[in-house]
């Protein structure tokens, strides 16, 4: 598919994104607004524990989980769903990206057997060619290096990888499931 051929219609990319993180064996839910986003993540959720990104917007998130009376895990490495907002996600391909940082760490996104991706709809670009861009503006931003993002995690869908006998392996290196969310 050619740039040109890209929707430039915000619908139509949500819609382009949903398709391909399917594809690539995840699945995408639109959120109406932000009581149905904390809905469908204590959906998803059921009575597991689970490890949520701190960052100020999934505090309503927090609370609400908090009154259903799902647990967090005492360690993160026991949890069996990560919760995070990602920085950007990719329609193209149904990519969800996340920037590591000092006050950012990225395990909710790799150490559960699910993860539930938060996906801002403003922050859906159209391609890689878009993200690249995005990128090279946003690290400009930066007043240090040390300030600067320490790793740029991209997920397509669930983990997989193969070996030499030609086997499918899910979750490996990541989550088996995982679920994007997006909201305005």
């Amino acid at each position: 598919m050619s740039p040109d051929s890209f929707p430039q219609d915000q619908d139509e990319l949500v819609a382009m994104f949903i398709r391909e993180l399917e594809a690539a064996g995840g699945h995408g839910f639109i959120c109406d607004n932000q009581e149905d986003l904390i809905d469908r993540v204590l959906e998803l959720c059921g009575n597991r524990s689970v490890l949520l990104e701190e960052d100020p917007s999934t505090e309503p998130i927090r609370f609400r989980l908090l009154e259903a009376g799902v647990s967090a895990p005492s360690d993160m490495w026991d949890a069996e769903v990560g919760v995070a907002k990602v920085d950007f996600a990719v329609a193209a391909t149904g990519t969800l990206v996340l920037m590591a940082g000092a006050n950012r760490l990225l395990g909710a996104s790799l150490l559960p057997y699910m993860f539930i991706a938060l996906v801002d709809r403003s922050c859906l670009l159209a391609d890689f060619d878009g993200l690249i861009r995005t990128l090279d503006m946003r690290l400009a931003d930066f007043d240090t290096e040390s300030a600067k993002p320490s790793a740029i995690h991209l997920i397509t869908g669930p983990s997989r990888t193969g070996d030499v006998e030609m086997q499918l392996t899910m979750g490996v290196h990541g989550p088996p499931e995982v679920y994007a969310l997006l909201y305005e």
